[in-house]
């Protein structure tokens, strides 16, 4: 089930896997879900405004640079949080968000045995 921002409707959104932009090395992460991942994996609001959005809840996107989205998960991980770039690596491997990042990882643990310092 996926959600429209935009009318309120659930199954209106639709998955895509275009580019939603000019820069395809952008990374997006959820405003409201724990959810990130390349734009190429996106979805988008149906419609004529249609916009990117994730592609399980529909929520509105943030974006960065991929590369400097992963060099700052790898320093944060060597500043003493263990499995952050696992973490987040599985997660956006996984066919679903969560409403907050420590839903995530509590499932982070249960499928992998490893717990992720996320604080």
């Amino acid at each position: 089930m996926k959600f429209d921002p935009k009318t309120g409707d659930f199954d209106n959104v639709k998955p895509s896997q275009q580019n939603h932009g000019n820069n395809p090395n952008l990374h997006v992460y959820s405003a409201r879900c724990a959810w990130s991942g390349p734009i190429s994996k996106v979805g988008k609001t149906k419609g004529e405004q249609s916009i990117p959005c994730c592609p399980h809840c529909g929520s509105v996107l943030f974006q960065m640079d991929e590369n400097k989205w992963w060099a700052d998960a790898e320093s944060w991980e060597k500043q003493g949080h263990a499995n952050y770039v696992e973490f987040w690596k599985w997660s956006e491997a996984q066919p679903r968000c969560w409403p907050t990042v420590e839903e995530a990882a509590v499932e982070f643990k249960k499928a992998t045995g490893k717990e992720v310092v996320l604080r």
